[in-house]
């Protein structure tokens, strides 16, 4: 859990989160990026579900100089960037 100095805090509602619940924030969040591209104008149209993306999202656990790398392989298409969504707001109401 980062805590960030609020010790007294125990991850839940109205609290602090997770580093579980940050982990599935930001993996979402980056696969939204990784779809819209560095110009906004790589989104594919609706009707395009065989685009893929593939992409690693580096890890560190702030105690050594060694990352870790996550491989994210997945489709690019309205459905997985509406979940991808989903999974940020439902993590946030319920964290």
């Amino acid at each position: 859990t980062i805590t960030c100095g609020t010790t007294k805090y125990e991850p839940g509602p109205y609290s602090i989160l997770s580093t579980e619940n940050y982990a599935k924030i930001n993996k979402a969040y980056q696969i939204i990026q990784k779809a819209f591209g560095s110009s906004g104008k790589d989104i594919p149209a609706l009707s395009d579900t065989n685009t893929e993306l593939k992409f690693t999202i580096n890890k560190s656990n702030g105690n050594t100089n060694s990352n870790n790398g996550e491989e994210i392989v997945t489709k690019n298409n309205a459905q997985v960037l509406l979940e991808q969504a989903s999974t940020i707001i439902t993590t946030l109401n319920s964290a």
